[in-house]
């Protein structure tokens, strides 16, 4: 099973992720002869209290990632008035411990928010973690992920 780590510091316990346009997406921008955004580096916050992977509304923007989709979101915050947030695909890539292996999701649906205060680039969801088995290790300030 291929390992991934984060560190553990103010802002939680964070993934460097490559987050890239879909598959299908890179298929017709190829077939279109468009240009192809460059990959973005992004710090993603794992949360095991949100639902679904998200990322901030600027990666989004500098990706140039088209809406495929709306979704209600409730949150602590929202209370009986979820949200109405665009869905987007992209493509996910994370290097393994030994950097000789990634895990690449393809096309997964995220949401796009406003998360860039926090000092996070977005979150992995369960979605995501449904996949894997985590070990929180708090006296080494890491995680480590299993998929």
């Amino acid at each position: 099973m291929p390992q991934y780590t984060a560190q553990i510091g103010p802002n939680g316990a964070l993934l460097p992720t490559i987050v890239f346009v879909s598959t299908l997406r890179l298929a017709a921008l190829l077939n279109a002869n468009a240009n192809v955004p460059n990959p973005v580096l992004a710090n993603l916050q794992i949360d095991t209290g949100a639902a679904q992977t998200c990322l901030d509304n600027n990666v989004i923007q500098t990706l140039g990632l088209q809406a495929t989709g709306l979704t209600l979101v409730g949150s602590a915050t929202s209370g009986n008035n979820p949200s109405v947030i665009l869905t987007y695909d992209a493509s996910l890539s994370f290097t393994t411990v030994n950097g000789n292996q990634q895990l690449i999701v393809p096309a997964l649906p995220i949401l796009g928010l406003n998360l860039s205060a926090q000092g996070i680039d977005g979150l992995i969801g369960r979605d995501l973690l449904a996949a894997a088995c985590m070990l929180y290790n708090g006296p080494t300030n890491g995680v480590l992920l299993s998929i």
